[in-house]
């Protein structure tokens, strides 16, 4: 069924009703089955969407699910946005035209390594806000927002005709809190239902909460059969959904991260989930890109911050090329969308009794495979085998029910997958067969693979058919019982797609006119179908960059006002203040911290509450980087002051909020004073046994533990003895076990480990808080259960005093904003590189015919600056850390992606730039290539 527009014909004519099973969901009757791709509308450029769209579609998938971040929808409060890149509702209408279903991920929270998980950072301004909780106030700012974006999907519903089929609520809310997760999660579906929602809601909440009417989806642990046998034990009622199964890692800003399984082992995951009768999303097929300050930071590390490209090796590239992986995966998910009729009515209580499959990543035999496990599923429309191997060139015999016995060559995959007693999409019935089906075409054409040389044993409508796999470049086509038979061998089936009704062979992928692109060694494309057999000519992917090309002229605006402190864009603050308080929310800020030294002296200062990462300049001359990330210092630091007044200005750099869990109230900028400090003398720690304590009395959303779970019983304690007024800071430094601290037998502050924030630091005062006293205190730690070393928190924290309060005059702030063109002044290229060291903007032209359109993405190769921002034609590209103050190479990302209608093609394009450490930009330049840095 083909969703009617929701402006056309079928708006308010009729409501399908919708039903879930054990297997599948269903329309009217209708079973569907779900072959899923991520995408997220909100990191494509709206011109795009219809072309990255048709790829995934061509790539096998019949469902794409993407995420809704309230950050881009009402980035002020109050103020929503539902145009051009956040037209949710276009993007699942171009989704319908191009035959996909939707699965829409709603939130609030959408994780997905958002910039606070999708949440806006006004939330966190208000003091009574407890995020992603059942507290009043923030439910009353997410049913207001949830009401606007309803407004804009209603009708598409598949109720109603549209493509979405389901919608999921909330993502990774893993914790066990029956009541607030009724008095939250609950609450949220009441209201979807309430707001005329009449699709299934789905969660992704690995069953750490109650399901409140909706399936249990399950997240990628790398044991799919075994994970969806069990889940479907637990869930009897409802279809088996892994709503996350990631090909590829998250982008980070400096951090290589580690390359995930290679193709063929995430085709045999997926055929785990298919064996276990499940269905599936596959993550970062393409992860597309972070513009302006999209990307949040992961937790488990202090410098998870989010690249500008969302995903390392994606298979789809960044601009939406798509690569050789993508040929691979390719098989079995246009296996599994052509013969979805056969997934959803097998029979989902037939578990038969199977060996584990389980290979080690990239630890697999090259040669030397066995078939190691063997998974039928059998229902109403046929059955399905898969053969699973340790390693290639894996053989084996199955003996079919009748008695049978035909040999299965896996050749160069870890799985086969071979179909028994099924129909062959109308045009003819398949007995079995010993070779994998690829999918059937105009009811006519039927295309199989298998291991070059090897046998193929077919039977269609009772009649054997027996040839030999293609050894060479060309398939074998037979006419077999009114059935076009297409028998490739494992190279010549990457050469096959599906275009509309047509086979076409020879080709990779096609552009969204239709224009074939040459698979390798291909010279030109056959076109199969009922009523015809051509050939294209085709085109050939250019794979190499295109001449690259550099601007002549760069103008710059000095920095050196701010750098100074002299700037009269600085406005007075009444203290510290943190960035999204002083109205600059993404980005940097500018701070002027006004002092007095009596005497000459050398202090051990700490900022206890700043972040991300802070440029200090005293007197107008740098000092030092503090913070997190390459060529920073975390922690103290030393400041050398002669007597008299000095002024010491920060750029601070807001790199990205979680994307998940409760630690999402983080300080960005200057939060607090500066302090001297020194350790605390004569601290006394202890290990003792304590009465265990629940973590849900001092917040209601504990990520990662189980109702009615309390801390261990053996717990650490430290005496601390401080007779004075002066404030004191525990330090806490990457320390991965989570607990609570109480003071005095008081809650303090919930500690997330590895959840959250590992390097954290509380100041702890009398003015502060009534339940610190002069003289002796106690502070306690409670490690939650079930954590291995919790005496870690002892080597971790350190408690500091305050000797002195450094920032003793005024305090200023400065936004940071783009200069006006009239700013600008022209450099010479010597003039340039004596800019280093102090923050610039950078501005330049390319001329519009010389980067105008072609067949490739374009790119800006900022790879020779240090940190900071781009714009082009005045829209914010994203951030790029490619280098240190001093120059060392932190592995970020070269390239960044420009969308194609950006591209003034016909008058000069505008690049402007702000580099942190005013590295020169004339080695700039525009290239365009088929693929990005992030993407080889």
């Amino acid at each position: 069924m083909k969703p009617g527009p929701p402006d056309g014909p079928n708006k308010g004519c009729f409501m399908a009703v919708f039903s879930t099973s054990g297997q599948s969901f269903s329309v009217d009757g209708r079973r569907l089955w779900l072959v899923g791709a991520q995408l997220d509308y909100a990191r494509i450029p709206a011109s795009a969407w219809a072309e990255r769209l048709h790829i995934i579609k061509e790539a096998g998938f019949n469902t794409i699910q993407t995420a809704s971040p309230w950050l881009l929808h009402e980035p002020r409060k109050g103020k929503f946005n539902f145009k051009d890149s956040a037209d949710v509702g276009h993007f699942c209408s171009l989704a319908a035209e191009c035959g996909l279903n939707v699965l829409l991920q709603v939130g609030p929270s959408v994780g997905r390594s958002f910039d606070g998980g999708g949440l806006p950072y006004w939330l966190t301004l208000e003091d009574d806000v407890l995020l992603r909780s059942g507290t009043g106030l923030f439910m009353q700012h997410a049913t207001k927002y949830l009401s606007r974006l309803i407004s804009q999907i209603l009708d598409l519903q598949m109720t109603k005709g549209g493509p979405i089929v389901a919608m999921q609520i909330e993502n990774a809310w893993e914790c066990s809190n029956e009541e607030e997760s009724t008095r939250y999660i609950g609450e949220l579906s009441r209201f979807l239902r309430e707001s005329g929602i009449t699709i299934p809601f789905t969660n992704a909440n690995d069953l750490w909460a109650p399901d409140h009417g909706s399936v249990h989806t399950w997240r990628s642990q790398g044991q799919q059969l075994s994970d969806l046998r069990q889940l479907r034990m637990l869930q009897p009622e409802a279809p088996r959904l892994v709503s996350s199964l990631p090909l590829a890692n998250t982008a980070l800003l400096t951090e290589s991260t580690e390359v995930k399984s290679g193709g063929l082992e995430m085709q045999r995951q997926i055929a785990e989930v298919l064996a276990a009768g499940g269905q599936f999303v596959l993550d970062n097929v393409n992860g597309g890109t972070n513009f302006g300050f999209l990307a949040g930071r992961l937790a488990g590390g202090e410098d998870r911050f989010v690249a500008t490209a969302a995903v390392d090796g994606p298979l789809v590239g960044e601009a939406g090329i798509p690569t050789e992986g993508l040929s691979i995966i390719r098989r079995i998910t246009t296996f599994s969308s052509s013969f979805g009729h056969v997934f959803s009515h097998l029979d989902p209580n037939f578990q038969p009794v199977v060996s584990t499959v389980r290979v080690k990543p990239n630890q697999y035999s090259k040669k030397n495979g066995s078939v190691s496990s063997v998974v039928t599923q059998t229902g109403g429309s046929g059955s399905v085998v898969f053969a699973f191997a340790d390693g290639l060139k894996a053989k084996s015999q199955l003996l079919l029910p009748d008695g049978i016995e035909i040999p299965i060559d896996l050749g160069d995959q870890l799985v086969g997958w071979y179909l028994l007693d099924v129909d062959l999409c109308g045009a003819g019935r398949l007995d079995y067969g010993n070779v994998c089906p690829l999918t059937v075409v105009d009811r006519k054409v039927a295309v199989f693979f298998g291991a070059a040389g090897s046998a193929a044993h077919l039977s269609i409508n009772g009649r054997p058919l027996q040839a030999v796999v293609p050894k060479g470049k060309e398939p074998l086509v037979i006419d077999h019982e009114g059935v076009t038979v297409v028998l490739c061998n494992q190279k010549q089936v990457d050469a096959c797609l599906t275009h509309g009704e047509k086979l076409y062979y020879g080709a990779s992928w096609t552009s969204l006119d239709g224009t074939p692109y040459l698979a390798d060694e291909c010279k030109e494309v056959r076109v199969l179908s009922s009523q015809e057999s051509t050939v294209l000519p085709g085109q050939r992917q250019n794979k190499r960059a295109s001449r690259s090309i550099k601007a002549k002229n760069w103008l710059a605006c000095s920095q050196d006002e701010l750098v100074s402190g002299t700037s009269p864009r600085f406005a007075s603050l009444d203290g510290p203040s943190s960035l999204m308080s002083c109205g600059s929310p993404e980005g940097y800020g500018w701070y002027r911290i006004e002092l007095r030294s009596k005497t000459d002296q050398k202090k051990k200062c700490l900022l206890p509450l700043g972040g991300d990462r802070l440029a200090w300049y005293l007197d107008g001359s740098f000092h030092h980087i503090s913070g997190v990330g390459p060529g920073a210092l975390e922690g103290q630091f030393d400041l050398k002051l002669s007597a008299g007044k000095h002024t010491l200005v920060v750029l601070a750099d807001n790199l990205g909020r979680l994307d998940s869990g409760s630690d999402l109230h983080e300080v960005k900028g200057v939060g607090s004073e500066l302090y001297e400090v020194k350790n605390l003398a004569g601290v006394k720690h202890r290990t003792i046994e304590a009465d265990p304590i629940s973590p849900f009395a001092m917040q209601p959303n504990v990520f990662g533990l189980g109702g009615g779970e309390q801390s261990q019983p053996t717990q650490f304690t430290w005496t601390i003895d401080h007779a004075k007024k002066s404030p004191l800071i525990l330090d806490i430094r990457d320390c991965s076990i989570a607990g609570c601290f109480l003071l005095n037998d008081e809650p303090l502050i919930y500690y997330s480990g590895e959840r959250g924030i590992k390097n954290k630091r509380v100041v702890i005062s009398l003015e502060r808080t009534d339940i610190m006293k002069r003289g002796k205190n106690t502070l306690r730690f409670a490690p939650n259960p079930g954590q291995e070393h919790p005496e870690q928190i002892v080597k971790a924290l350190r408690i500091l005093e305050c000797v002195n309060t450094i920032s003793n005059v005024s305090w200023g702030f400065a936004r940071w904003e783009k200069p006006s063109t009239k700013s600008f002044d022209e450099v010479s290229t010597k003039e340039a590189k004596e800019k280093k060291g102090t923050p610039c903007w950078w501005r330049t032209e390319f001329d519009g015919a010389s980067i105008s359109r072609s067949s490739q993405p374009l790119w800006c190769d900022v790879s020779s600056m240090s940190k900071g921002q781009l714009y082009f034609n005045g829209n914010n590209v994203g951030r790029y850390f490619n280098a240190t103050a001093d120059g060392d190479n932190t592995k970020g990302q070269g390239l960044l992606s420009i969308p194609e209608s950006w591209v003034l093609p016909e008058a000069p394009n505008e690049i402007v730039l702000f580099d942190e450490h005013g590295f020169s930009p004339f080695d700039v330049n525009m290239v365009r290539r088929d693929l990005g840095s992030r993407d080889t």
